[in-house]
């Protein structure tokens, strides 16, 4: 993997970097770029365009629990679209080889796409029944889909086939 210094981030024009494209700029968004891909079939999504753009240190918040934001996601389902900001603190963590943790935040950041629709409707006012129950199994079978995709590597005994014999 290669490693971004912060001086390449300057050299790629930062108004560039600040700016929403959909070509990876950095070898960091390279490098999310093919991993979405296999997030989105994990989880049961379909495919999504994905857009980046660097927040810079200034412009850093801090997350609810008082850590610092690393990666945020939005999504317009309808479009199946989303936008990656990546905070400078993953440049950081991407030149220390904290490849783990970046790609434990993204696959979070993903699993954004499957509970915003129940979390958007939680904060409306007026909800239908009808919307919260298809947000839920919307929810629902993609973590359904990832427990069978884990079950299947860890227990696939559970879905050896088993035939019934039928009397002629």
């Amino acid at each position: 993997m290669e490693k971004t210094t912060n001086k390449e981030i300057i050299s790629i024009n930062a108004a560039e970097l600040k700016r929403a494209h959909m070509e990876p700029i950095t070898p960091l968004e390279e490098w999310f770029s093919g991993l979405l891909p296999r997030l989105f079939q994990m989880y049961g999504l379909r495919t999504y365009t994905v857009s980046f753009a660097t927040i810079a240190e200034d412009e850093m918040r801090q997350a609810e629990n008082g850590g610092t934001v690393m990666l945020e996601i939005s999504h317009q389902k309808e479009y199946h679209s989303i936008f990656l900001k990546i905070h400078s603190i993953a440049y950081e963590m991407w030149n220390m080889k904290e490849y783990d943790e970046l790609l434990d935040a993204l696959i979070h950041e993903v699993a954004h796409i499957i509970t915003a629709p129940l979390a958007d409707l939680g904060m409306q006012r007026y909800v239908t029944k009808r919307e919260i129950f298809a947000a839920n199994e919307e929810a629902t079978e993609s973590i359904a889909q990832v427990a069978r995709k884990l079950l299947r590597k860890t227990n696939p005994e559970l879905f050896s086939i088993n035939k019934v014999k039928v009397k002629k």
